[in-house]
């Protein structure tokens, strides 16, 4: 590890948003589920913010685009972040050496830590300060709030993609490609246990309002998502998406899991646009039983990569593509399974990233080059701006400030 001063361009745009510390109000139906084994110093914890998948944050985003400041810039391609306070982001890189970084809002690096492969998970960011941290090669390593390595574990097989997850005493859940779930114990890094289901795992994990249980989508023996019992590591169900029955053929790919404060599950099988294959929503309850299911066009799939997103009165948002003009959608659907309204984009745009949901029930999210904010009450385009920069995939993060963070080709901070 070493220190070093980074050049990164920073594009800040400055808005009119609430004060530092005011509080949103916050409806009943969707409470805050508190997790102490996360850091209520960091307002952007780990990667779509907490363990329910949510990616809502009870913080304000900005409202009104005034000014554009640009700086000099070294490139973040393709990492992901989080936050370790609200001055300092922790950006992971797979080619600026492969390494972690703390970098404040001015542009400077603080610290990296170097990694013998890529770093493409955000880290969790601990109540005490430290921070989980993985790699592609299965190393899992805790460190200090300066960078330290406080130990490291081994995992079997590789880890590519942002399967790392918290459980309220502070144990880590990550998936590999051997395949299995691994717990650790946070406190040492050791195997506490290990899932081997015979079949990759197809989108992060979600937790329980109450810490209990895990899920995770599989495809085996059919696509489906599993309810881990995180004391055994034992499935306690799994619900097994039947393609006849959605008028739709075998799905391969599925989104993320989401949970909401009541502990009901959202998740979705992807579809294929182009084999006429529909993109099917589900909700389930605690217990594994079907609440109710959407199904999408048949022209139309949804983006799994991106997953879900939860507003503030349990409205679900997603994003879809279709092979008909335009191309480009977001979809928000009641917690009833009811189409409340679509949001159609042109030609010219297409979403690249996560939707990110403020305490307004706003939702930000980008294209390459312009950030979009929505009313998720019906639908409308709040305000839109050119940021010029390029950005990419990965979730938006929020600060306690209401200034928002997009990761891509360099890293983007709105204000």
């Amino acid at each position: 590890m070493k220190n070093k001063s980074i050049c990164i361009i920073f594009l800040f745009l400055f808005f009119y948003g609430c004060p530092p510390g005011d509080k949103p109000p916050v409806d009943e139906q969707q409470d805050i589920i508190e997790w102490p084994s996360l850091s209520d110093q960091s307002p952007w914890p780990m990667h779509r913010h907490d363990a329910q998948n949510t990616g809502r944050s009870p913080n304000i985003g900005p409202t009104q685009l005034t000014t554009t400041i640009q700086y000099p810039y070294s490139g973040f391609q393709d990492g992901d972040a989080s936050m370790l306070n609200d001055s300092t982001l922790l950006v992971t890189s797979i080619y600026e050496g492969n390494a972690l970084y703390a970098i404040t809002q001015s542009g400077n690096e603080l610290w990296h830590t170097s990694f013998s492969e890529r770093s493409m998970t955000a880290p969790l960011v601990l109540s005490d300060g430290t921070m989980i941290a993985t790699g592609t090669d299965g190393k899992v390593v805790k460190l200090n709030q300066d960078g330290t390595i406080l130990w490291s574990s081994q995992v079997q097989g590789n880890m590519w993609s942002t399967d790392m997850t918290i459980d309220l005493d502070g144990n880590m859940y990550v998936y590999s490609d051997g395949p299995m779930i691994s717990k650790l114990s946070g406190e040492t890094g050791n195997i506490m246990w290990t899932l081997n289901d015979g079949y990759s795992i197809l989108s992060s994990f979600a937790f329980s309002p109450d810490g209990l249980f895990l899920y995770a989508v599989s495809p085996s023996p059919e696509m489906n998502l599993m309810c881990i019992d995180i004391s055994t590591g034992n499935v306690s169900w799994r619900y097994e998406y039947n393609p006849t029955d959605h008028d739709a053929t075998d799905g391969k790919y599925a989104s993320a899991p989401i949970v909401e404060s009541n502990g009901s599950i959202y998740w979705g099988v992807v579809g294929n646009a182009s084999e006429s294959e529909p993109a099917t929503i589900f909700k389930l309850s605690p217990d594994g039983t079907e609440e109710w299911i959407y199904d999408l066009p048949e022209d139309t799939e949804l983006n799994a990569m991106t997953g879900f997103a939860l507003d503030w009165e349990g409205n679900l948002y997603f994003r879809t593509f279709t092979t008909s003009s335009p191309r480009s959608y977001i979809i928000s659907l009641s917690d009833e399974g009811i189409l409340r309204w679509t949001f159609t984009s042109d030609d010219t745009i297409e979403f690249v990233n996560e939707i990110m949901i403020d305490g307004n029930n706003t939702l930000f999210l980008s294209d390459v080059s312009k950030i979009y904010a929505i009313d998720g009450g019906d639908g409308t385009l709040k305000w839109s701006g050119d940021i010029g920069m390029d950005v990419r995939s990965g979730s938006p993060m929020i600060g306690f400030d209401g200034s928002l963070y997009l990761m891509g080709g360099m890293l983007t901070v709105v204000r």
